[in-house]
């Protein structure tokens, strides 16, 4: 699972204020066939079709000097901003390379956006940007467990913007419930007998830098299902000397948390008009699949044009068509399942999930 959670993690380092996307369900195979569903089921049509475009333009990257020198205030910056993801090219800015690539999904947006806050209480107030998972259709964060990620942070000295964080395509960086920055890393192991390190580093911003907290790390051994964990306040990428059981690594990880802060969006979120009923089940696994947050919720949407979203447990998402008593899958009656609902609960086997939206 390591090596997947790596690969997504490299597939998935994205801009969607860069490249405008079409409805979920149109323009798509799954539509044809949610289309066909919907009448056999139901006798409704889908929603109309929504285009996307792509720009690429080509401009030389700007320095770091540069645009320092360029910027005494955040307004202007965040202006070329939405200028260049209007335009489709951010690559003229100093911003994370993380926001040059692009991620598509059929069931979720992922929205470039910033905020501006005063992250140490010094009275200057930083600018972070970064992006928002969201449900298509509605502001709700998804299920992925990194809901909110930073790409860079700014802040202003003597009236000139400076970057203080820039992040590499590696690198998740996200907000902890208890106000630090997490930083989570992967990488190689060294020695031969260990499998991939997973890093995780707990900072503290203040005087314009990122202070280590703590850190933990996370070494899997060849061949085996054993994982060791080490503790850190100095180190964690190097330091080895204090090993920790599993249940002090979920107590370090439950501390600082995974705070969902939303953004401000670049440029405007496709919507395509449908109403949506979201239902939420929050879900807690052990540390199998290399992710540190262990934590996330499984969620149904009912839309309003009789199609919806199941996204529960480690499988694909999927669309379905629904009536008043039951939602099939692709073309398959043999797929159909019944569901109830009281109240703000909906039972969907052994399973409840409670309205959020």
């Amino acid at each position: 699972m390591k090596k997947s959670f790596i690969v997504a993690l490299m597939m998935t380092t994205f801009l969607t204020g860069c490249q405008t996307e079409a409805s979920a369900i149109n323009g798509s195979k799954a539509s044809d066939r949610i289309a066909e569903d919907a009448v056999d089921i139901i006798g409704s049509d889908g929603s109309s079709d929504l285009s996307s475009e792509i720009g690429m333009a080509a401009e030389e990257d700007a320095s770091d000097d540069a645009d320092e020198q360029k910027y005494g205030s955040y307004e202007q910056f965040i202006d070329d901003i939405r200028y260049c993801v209007e335009k489709g090219d951010l690559k003229g800015l100093d911003v994370s390379s993380n926001a040059y690539n692009s991620y598509m999904s059929e069931v979720e947006d992922l929205r470039y956006g910033y905020v501006i806050e005063d992250l140490d209480g010094d009275g200057v107030k930083e600018l972070i940007i970064g992006a928002n998972k969201c449900i298509k259709d509605t502001d709700i964060s998804g299920k992925d467990r990194y809901h909110t990620l930073i790409f860079d942070i700014f802040t202003l000295q003597e009236s000139v913007m400076v970057h203080v964080l820039k992040t590499e395509d590696d690198e998740i960086y996200y907000f902890g419930t208890d106000g630090t920055i997490i930083k989570e890393d992967s990488r190689a192991a060294m020695m031969p007998s260990k499998s991939i390190l997973e890093v995780v580093t707990f900072y503290r911003y203040n005087e314009d830098n990122l202070e280590i907290v703590e850190g933990i790390r996370d070494e899997y051994i060849v061949n085996s299902d054993r994982i060791r964990y080490f503790y850190s306040d100095e180190n964690p990428y190097w330091d080895t000397s204090n090993q920790i059981s599993y249940e002090k690594w979920k107590e370090i990880v439950d501390n600082h948390g995974n705070q969902y802060v939303k953004f401000t969006d670049f440029s405007e979120p496709r919507r395509t008009g449908r109403k949506a009923k979201v239902y939420v089940h929050e879900v807690e696994e052990d540390y199998r699949d290399s992710r540190m947050q262990y934590k996330w919720r499984d969620y149904i949407v009912f839309y309003s044009d009789n199609s919806g979203i199941y996204n529960v447990g480690n499988g694909e998402n999927q669309w379905f068509v629904w009536n008043e008593e039951r939602i099939q899958y692709d073309n398959d009656p043999s797929r159909a399942v019944k569901y109830f609902v009281e109240g703000d609960v909906l039972k969907l086997g052994d399973e409840e999930y409670i309205l959020e939206q």
